[in-house]
């Protein structure tokens, strides 16, 4: 089905709006679905929460810069 150029991004942004109210939803409720469980998930406000205290510790630069130099020192050794 073709859209709309100005109705794509409203489309887009209807569709992660209902998988974020259905995540909170689902993880506030501790829904158990059989294969799928919500029991041990966060919320989307605590996983934001978590996030930004990250964000904020001096240890995550340090820890960022390991695991990339890690990944790009391996990505080196694979080319030779």
């Amino acid at each position: 089905m073709k859209y709309p150029s100005f109705k794509r991004p409203l489309l887009r942004a209807a569709s992660l709006g209902f998988c974020l109210i259905a995540w909170h939803l689902l993880s506030t409720l501790h829904m158990d679905l059989g294969m799928v469980t919500f029991q041990n998930l966060p919320t989307p406000t605590e996983v934001l929460a978590e996030g930004w205290h990250l964000l904020q510790s001096k240890k995550t630069l340090a820890h960022l810069t390991a695991s990339l130099s890690r990944v790009f020192g391996d990505f080196d050794v694979s080319l030779h």
